[in-house]
């Protein structure tokens, strides 16, 4: 499994939970756990390039081919924690009560 666009999309989420209200905050937290795990292993990647723009494709290009070249893919705990935040990120779904 080709773990590069788990991470650029967690990473996605959470530079886009910066700009929506407080009940992200887990999303953020994440992220910002996400953010510091890959700039302490891989000083070289710009991360905070994501935050400007998110929804930029230019830079979530630039970031997965910087991912991709450092090999983070291949880092298990980077992908245990894009996992995790990817899991907070995705909306709940309300269920009913009968």
């Amino acid at each position: 499994m080709d773990a590069i666009p788990l991470i650029v999309a967690s990473l996605v989420a959470g530079a886009s939970a910066a700009f929506k209200p407080a009940d992200v905050i887990a999303v953020k937290d994440a992220y910002d756990g996400l953010k510091s795990l890959i700039k302490r292993k891989y000083a070289r990647i710009g991360v905070d390039l994501l935050e400007s723009d998110p929804g930029d494709p230019t830079r979530r290009q630039l970031l997965a081919q910087d991912l991709t070249k450092s090999a983070v893919g291949d880092d298990a705990e980077v992908v245990q924690q894009a996992t995790a935040s990817a899991t907070r990120s995705k909306p709940t779904t309300p269920t009913r009560r009968r």
